[in-house]
């Protein structure tokens, strides 16, 4: 029985020891996981990147795009740092949602997925090891087995790539140099249609290679011309489209199409694109933007008003430029009701034609005030309303002299512009009168010895009638209804003012700036409603203020003729020599030089002769006495003086004679001594033979 009890006993010892070393064991065990693992697993995620066709599949701060990918390889293991044994070894690779795994657990590749949600994303390397521990009960082995696990951890981000893609409409330059859109933004029906699409993303210029931009493009009405798309980082495009042209600065996957609106009907339109970000060929972003244009039809308001250009050299009416002043206003809706100020005009094409059908001369085109002239195409445009003007010369050769009224007519077009291929826009006429409107005036001072004389000259032509600028100015508004087309049509005239200065010699054009209507004229016209080129064939009386040195003359010319030029002799001096004078025969004859002057008065003997009645080329006077003392004066008040008698007379006109035969006399004399000489020389020979 006690025996029995022993046994007991001691088995009951043995299990009380076995269980508190195993608590002591689990303790310790327990202990060491906080301090270090008796089978010491590491690991170690390695990545690198991955390329496509050269190009980097992640971006430079080592972010990632969807669609993105990368390698990896994982160095990993385990060391036995304590008693018993390392078992059951087992490792494994695992991604969240965001990512699929190609490969092994040690090695692969890691792409993410295209609908990968935006912020941080880790792929995990996890190792499973049991330790196991055995130990000696009596006969018996008791093990323990205790399980450790790790995980490894490589994070990486996932970022928008923040899809941004603008359309805009492109500026296209036409054949004459205009821009082929209109400065409210629409287009006329024919117009080219340039949009621009510029794409922006994060790291646009860097993922150039794995990132793209694909487009389809929606619309209706209109036609799709062209395309262009920049492939590279930087471009500078000359686009040439038709006749068509511009200058594009572009970045990689942006670029330009040209749509064709020849047969678009006049409405608004809307242009769609569905773009799409690929990532090598996965679609990782979308944006559908849009824009609109509105197609308007050409309809252009102009007034106008034709006149001819005063300021040209030409003298002669028809030999002057003409110009049609401009008023454009813009272009009318459909509805008759609205003009549109910023919708351009271009003007073209010009036909002209003489009533009588002459067509002598040719047509030149110039132009002031528009927005624009192309000088080879002769293109002028008006890009929103404004004033502007068309001129034409000359028309006529300067060699014809019309024997009747002629009337220039005029038309301009729009050629091949807004779907027209040639749309009348100008119809206009312009009467020339049969005016002359300037002539020449030279003045010469002559000293008595026929020689220039430094004096100072000054001219001065004043008005007797009204001044044709201001009747010009009146007759304008009241024709065409704007004050505008008057500045124009007085900008292109004249000087108001006759004047000039000069010394010794004065050479000046003086223009037709006088005007006076008879009231002969006015009987049968108002004097604004009579048609303008019988108002310009009419009187220009003037007043001639001429000084020279300190001696003024005034002419009042009622009837001043711009038919003839007109040169004016001035002589001051009181001791001119008369050139010839003779007095024979109950006839007094004399004749001064060109340089004294136009003769006012003649003195014979104390008495006054009109040189009207008695002068010509030369002056000759019936005269009843045998002496004459003989004064004559200018209308200057120069003065030529001579004293002369019947034998003086005589004797000038006998000396005159004498002095021929002498010189004849002396030419035979010379000739005989000659032939004399010349005789004894031969009989001289013939002797010494």
């Amino acid at each position: 029985m006690s025996n029995n009890n022993n046994r007991i006993t001691r088995r009951l010892i043995f299990c009380v020891s076995i269980t508190l070393t195993a608590i002591v064991i689990l303790y310790l065990h327990n202990m060491q996981v906080y301090a270090f693992s008796p089978c010491e697993l590491y690991a170690e995620i390695r990545v690198s990147p991955l390329y496509h066709n050269g190009s980097i599949r992640q971006n430079p701060d080592g972010t990632y795009y969807a669609g993105d990918a990368f390698a990896y390889s994982v160095y990993h293991g385990y060391n036995n740092a304590d008693e018993g044994s390392c078992i059951d070894y087992s490792y494994w690779l695992e991604a969240d949602s965001s990512a699929i795994i190609h490969g092994s657990s040690t090695s692969g590749i890691v792409e993410i997925k295209t609908d990968a949600s935006i912020g941080i994303h880790a792929i995990r390397f996890q190792q499973r090891i049991t330790h196991q521990i055995c130990i000696m009960a009596m006969e018996d082995s008791i093990c323990f087995k205790f399980r450790y696990s790790k995980s490894t951890v490589h994070t990486y981000t996932v970022v928008d790539p923040m899809l941004e893609v603008y359309l805009s409409k492109g500026q296209l330059i036409d054949g004459d140099g205009f821009v082929a859109m209109n400065r409210d933004g629409t287009y006329y029906i024919g117009d080219p249609v340039a949009i621009i699409h510029k794409s922006n993303y994060i790291f646009k210029n860097e993922r150039r290679g794995t990132l793209h931009i694909v487009m389809e493009k929606r619309y209706d009405d209109i036609t799709l011309a062209y395309e262009y798309n920049c492939l590279i980082n930087q471009c500078r495009y000359n686009l040439a489209y038709e006749e068509y042209t511009s200058t594009l600065d572009l970045t990689y996957n942006d670029g330009v199409t040209i749509y064709r609106t020849n047969n678009s009907s006049p409405t608004p339109h809307t242009i769609i694109y569905y773009v799409k970000l690929i990532n090598i060929d996965k679609v990782i972003a979308k944006r559908d933007v849009s824009i609109d244009i509105m197609l308007v039809r050409y309809r252009p308001v102009y007034h106008y008003y034709a006149y001819i250009v005063l300021n040209d050299d030409k003298p002669w009416s028809y030999n002057k430029s003409v110009a049609i002043a401009l008023h454009y206003h813009g272009s009318m809706d459909d509805d008759g009701k609205s003009i549109h100020p910023l919708r351009r005009s271009k003007l073209n094409h010009y036909e002209y034609t003489l009533n009588d059908g002459i067509e002598e001369g040719y047509l030149n085109v110039t132009y002031t005030n528009a927005h624009g002239f192309n000088t080879k195409s002769k293109a002028l445009i008006f890009e929103y309303e404004g004033y502007g003007k068309i001129v034409f010369s000359p028309i006529i050769d300067g060699e014809y002299r019309p024997k009747s009224i002629l009337t220039l007519n005029m038309k301009i077009y729009s050629a091949d512009f807004a779907n027209y291929d040639m749309l009348e826009v100008i119809n206009a006429d312009y009467t020339y009168p049969l005016v002359r409107f300037s002539t020449r005036l030279d003045i010469f001072v002559y000293g008595s010895d026929g020689k220039i004389r430094d004096l100072p000259i000054n001219v001065d032509m004043k008005p007797l009638g009204n001044y044709l600028h201001d009747y010009m100015r009146s007759k304008v508004i009241h024709d065409s209804v704007h004050e505008t087309f008057a500045e124009m049509v007085i900008g292109d005239m004249y000087a108001r003012d006759n004047h000039a200065s000069s010394i010794g010699h004065l050479s000046m054009v003086i223009n037709y700036t006088s005007h006076y209507i008879p009231e002969s004229v006015l009987s049968r016209y108002n004097i604004l409603d009579m048609p303008l080129y019988i108002a310009l064939d009419t009187l220009t009386p003037y007043r001639m203020e001429i000084t020279v040195g300190d001696v003024t003359k005034v002419y009042d010319e009622h009837t001043f003729s711009f038919y003839t030029n007109y040169i004016i002799i001035v002589n001051l001096e009181q001791d001119n020599k008369i050139e010839y004078i003779l007095l024979q025969d109950n006839i007094l004859e004399f004749r001064l030089d060109e340089k004294f002057g136009d003769i006012s008065r003649i003195y014979v003997n104390g008495t006054l002769y009109d040189p009207k009645k008695y002068c010509t080329d030369s002056c000759i006077i019936p005269f009843y006495s045998n002496y004459a003392k003989v004064e004559i004066y200018n209308e200057w008040g120069g003065r030529a003086y001579a004293e002369v008698s019947e034998q003086q007379g005589n004797e000038v006109r006998y000396v005159h004679d004498m002095s021929n035969h002498i010189q004849m006399a002396l030419f035979v004399g010379v000739f005989m001594i000659t032939l004399f000489t010349a005789y004894r020389i031969i009989v001289a020979r013939r002797d010494n033979k």
